[in-house]
């Protein structure tokens, strides 16, 4: 995606146990083997994610969670968001 395949974005969902439950579930793949250009980490409730390259799975579910903020509370900088308006 672009020539900032390179930089790593961090994008956190905050406080929400059933997405936990979900990314365990959906994202175990990610969880359970070393894949280059992405690493989540989760801790408690929460979910970190870091990414540099393009996994569908993954963005399409940040998409959801963006336009679906009485669900979700996402937290990235104004770069990982404009990274992630490219895949759209």
């Amino acid at each position: 995606m672009g020539n900032n395949s390179n930089v790593t974005h961090k994008f956190v969902i905050r406080n929400n146990i059933v997405f936990v439950r979900y990314a365990k579930c959906f994202w175990g793949y990610f969880l359970r083997h070393k894949t280059d250009g992405i690493k989540i980490v989760i801790r408690k409730d929460n979910v970190f994610i870091h990414i540099s390259q393009a996994y569908s799975i993954i963005l399409n579910d940040l998409e959801f969670m963006i336009r679906n903020p009485e669900k979700y509370k996402v937290e990235a900088s104004k770069s990982a968001l404009n990274w992630l308006s490219i895949y759209r």
